[in-house]
């Protein structure tokens, strides 16, 4: 998925559990397709396309953080839902990038990729950590900044660190199983503690893991899908119940 796709997905799917406020979904998703049929219309299927989007998608964001911080319309934890859908989960490509400017990036088929670790959800978890940890902190040194510069006061902000953390790492997790579900990427999904890896998109095809069983004919392939697809639908109903105050 490009970042903009990641985006509504992850707001859509919160929504629901009062995440974002039913009127700004609506408003966001007016975006989406005025922003897609315009840069399709101008550029066809082309990365030039998927570069707007991903403008679109983080003007989106920096919007949220306006209105969930200056005018306090919005729950910070839907802006750091969405930095991290977007933004932390998103910059799996640019630790790929970084890490080559020093060494050898590890094989496709490594855990240690950084593509693959930054994807990897224990590894996300820490970094959900950190940003539900530092996002609020770093906002109040800015209105402080803000304030001595310009005499601007901006709302000081005071957040429940769990909820903030359930938010944001639902968000990172939301661009983990689109990722493993639109397309064949694998996931390390208990990585340290096991190197079993498998996208959901894996599991639902039949034609790569049909067991050629005369007792199961169709494969084991839905039986394998079904309780990853459980999982990640208690997960789900998990963090929403956290991310409440």
């Amino acid at each position: 998925m490009d970042a903009l796709n990641h985006l509504l997905f992850a707001v859509l799917l919160v929504t629901p559990a009062g995440l974002s406020p039913y009127r700004l979904t609506a408003r966001l998703l007016a975006c989406y397709a005025v922003a897609v049929a315009g840069a399709y219309a101008a550029l066809g299927l082309s990365m030039s396309f998927i570069h707007v989007t991903d403008i679109v998608a983080y003007s989106i964001v920096l919007c949220i953080l306006y209105l969930a911080w200056v005018k306090q319309k919005a729950p910070l934890k839907l802006f750091m839902l969405c930095l991290a859908t977007v933004a932390i989960a998103g910059a799996s490509h640019g630790a790929d990038r970084v890490f080559s400017m020093f060494c050898q990036v590890p094989p496709a088929d490594s855990p240690f990729r950084p593509h693959n670790l930054w994807h990897s959800p224990l590894f996300g978890l820490a970094l959900s950590a950190v940003a539900a940890f530092a996002v609020p902190r770093v906002l109040n040194l800015l209105s402080r900044l803000v304030f001595r510069a310009r005499g601007v006061e901006l709302p000081s902000i005071s957040a429940k660190i769990v909820p903030l953390l359930a938010a944001t790492y639902l968000g990172y997790l939301l661009h983990v199983f689109a990722d493993a579900i639109t397309y064949d990427f694998d996931v390390w999904w208990l990585f340290p503690f096991s190197e079993s890896h498998y996208s959901l998109y894996d599991l639902a095809n039949a034609g790569k893991l049909l067991a050629l069983d005369a007792a199961n004919p169709w494969g084991w392939a839905f039986y394998k899908l079904t309780p990853a697809l459980i999982v990640c639908a208690s997960v789900f109903a998990l963090l929403c119940y956290l991310a409440r105050d």
